[in-house]
């Protein structure tokens, strides 16, 4: 019997087989192992990267930020040039904004980073903003940094849903991130977008046409909505530094932010929306607007309750120094009452009007 494989090597194995040029043993140990091989590369592939290990990242300027993969970080809006620095540090290409407010797309470009725009709300995601979510962490240069305003709601929701539908998280691990990152659970909407979200082909998102953008359009109403929640969030930072600006925003004064607290709400009562506001809608923001005024008087009365010689500016005339501090922590305790009475207000009207869902 002629022994030379040479002939015959472009026979398929099955016919080498059947013509005993190889043993049955070698052959079937050989088909065995490249069978185990193949399971196991498939295998490999369709295992998603776990993300019980996602830790925070720990930057100052990049709040609630955490690496969920090689290729993709969630976390909260850049503080500053301090942010895109970190960012770019990181080897961060794109980002990702899914916060209703503009981008600094101009900050963002001295450094080489490319911002898209892609906002949704705190009620969920919409399936097809959910579809141009995976489409854009997956073929967008990578690593890739999607963000909200926080880092604790939307952007996780919107970095579990992306990948959940791009087959790069399963479901279990994506509710997993939400409860890792902090997001509320009163954030119903978000919970639910992440729950629903399945896996689509490759082929799916390929053929998704989108035109990524660095400022998409937004509701009169979610603009608003933004510029209320920085103000407000200017006016915590003022609360926990005894109302003097912080080192990091040296230009924040505590009673023009209570000013521009009630001209938010009250910008809101005239926001053109495409349904009208509800009677008990209209009641909240008038409350809202009715407290902002009263934070204003405190926060006046404040001013004028410390010494000269402690506030230089002030143009009204001191009590003696040794009320001022008893004064002054009456006071504290009464703005303090109102800051949350204000902020409970907010939560519960977003809980009817907003969170829903």
């Amino acid at each position: 019997m002629n022994t030379n494989l040479s002939a015959k090597s472009a026979a398929p194995i099955h016919r080498l087989n059947r013509q005993r040029w190889l043993p049955k043993s070698a052959l079937a140990n050989g088909m065995g192992s490249i069978l185990l091989l193949t399971l196991g590369a498939i295998q490999t592939l369709a295992q998603p990267p776990t993300v019980e290990s996602a830790k925070p990242l720990g930057i100052v300027s990049l709040p609630n930020a955490f690496r969920i993969d090689q290729n993709l970080i969630s976390g909260g809006l850049p503080d500053g040039e301090a942010g895109f620095v970190a960012l770019k540090d990181m080897g961060v290409r794109t980002i990702i904004c899914v916060d209703g407010a503009i981008p600094d797309v101009e900050t963002a470009n001295r450094f080489g980073l490319r911002y898209v725009h892609l906002p949704h709300g705190y009620d969920g995601i919409d399936p097809s903003r959910i579809m141009e979510l995976a489409k854009a962490i997956t073929e967008l240069p990578g690593p890739v940094y999607v963000h909200c305003h926080h880092g604790k709601h939307r952007s996780p929701a919107a970095a579990a849903a992306a990948c959940i539908t791009a087959g790069r998280m399963t479901g279990t691990q994506g509710q997993a991130f939400l409860k890792t990152a902090g997001t509320s659970p009163d954030y119903r909407g978000l919970y639910s977008s992440v729950a629903a979200s399945r896996p689509v082909s490759p082929i799916q998102l390929e053929q998704l046409n989108v035109q990524f953008t660095s400022i998409a359009p937004v509701p009169e109403m979610a603009a608003a909505m933004v510029e209320l929640e920085h103000t407000f969030t200017a006016l915590t930072s003022l609360a926990s530094n005894q109302w003097k600006a912080p080192a990091s925003h040296p230009d924040l004064d505590a009673r023009h932010q209570a000013l521009l607290l009630r001209e938010h709400f009250t910008e809101m009562l005239r926001v053109d929306t495409s349904t009208p506001h509800t009677a008990d809608f209209d009641r909240w923001l008038q409350r809202s607007i009715d407290r902002s005024v009263d934070l204003e008087k405190l926060l006046k009365q404040r001013a004028e309750a410390i010494p000269p010689a402690a506030n230089p500016d002030t143009a009204q005339p001191a009590i003696a120094a040794d009320k001022a501090p008893t004064q002054v922590g009456e006071l504290d305790l009464q703005i303090d009452r109102l800051m949350n009475s204000i902020r409970s207000d907010c939560k519960a009207c977003h809980r009817r009007f907003r969170d829903k869902n």
